[in-house]
């Protein structure tokens, strides 16, 4: 699968301060079941491990460029209502891809209002949308219906994002993962990004997305909140 960076669309000021990936500022982090990434097919425009410091540094600041610029750009038929934009240095994934040990990613996260026909799309199954478990991951996006809502994970301009819509009140957080392209069924792996844990009614949205730097195999599960901490309440996996 080939993509580029799209061009950036629309501005929008945010602080970005650089944290370290599995520092306590998000969610408690998520049972792993030691289903580990493996080096996928390089994306075109991404540095590689033959890359010198330099290279790396000049993509990063231009993903962290049209990050910005994208973070506040609504999904079709739903309003914006937070959004935000992290710098995560990812010590594990950067040794995995060659690229210097502290270099800072951007992360997004976003929640939005995406109204009552989101709502009933999220709660009643619809043709062209597979809940059930895979044998082995398929190619392109996909959604799962959950309890409680939908859960969907995509790639768009070389962006992997995970996406959970609300059918009806919950709590909780978005965590992609990146699994093995040889993996069976739904396991998670190796966070790569996790949204804010927020509150949702019926019809918002809650995501978070990252800039891809290969082909393999991803994984978006919906976290939620309860007594005593969070629970899985359903996983979508494919190969982007």
């Amino acid at each position: 699968m080939r993509k580029t960076l799209t061009a950036l669309t629309a501005a929008v000021a945010l602080v970005l301060t650089p944290t370290v990936a599995g520092a306590a500022s998000g969610p408690a982090p998520a049972d792993v079941d030691g289903s580990s990434p493996s080096q996928g097919e390089p994306i075109p425009g991404v540095p590689t491990a033959e890359s010198a410091d330099a290279e790396w540094r000049a993509w990063a600041q231009a993903v962290t460029n049209d990050a910005r610029l994208r973070a506040d750009d609504p999904s079709p038929g739903c309003t914006v209502v937070e959004s935000s934009v992290e710098l995560v240095v990812d010590a594990d994934a950067n040794a995995q891809i060659g690229a210097p040990a502290d270099l800072a990613m951007p992360v997004v996260r976003a929640v939005e209002d995406c109204g009552d026909e989101a709502a009933e799309a999220a709660a009643k199954p619809a043709r062209g949308i597979d809940a059930a478990p895979q044998a082995r991951l398929a190619s392109g996006n996909r959604c799962a219906y959950v309890s409680g809502g939908k859960i969907c994970i995509s790639d768009s301009g070389s962006t992997i994002r995970g996406t959970y819509t609300a059918s009806s009140s919950t709590r909780g957080f978005v965590r992609l993962y990146q699994i093995s392209p040889s993996a069976s069924g739904c396991p998670t792996g190796s966070t790569r990004a996790t949204s804010s844990e927020r509150s949702l009614s019926a019809g918002q949205t809650l995501s978070t997305w990252f800039y891809q730097t290969q082909n393999s195999g991803y994984n978006a599960t919906f976290w939620r909140d309860v007594t005593w901490g969070h629970t899985k309440a359903g996983s979508v996996c494919a190969l982007l």
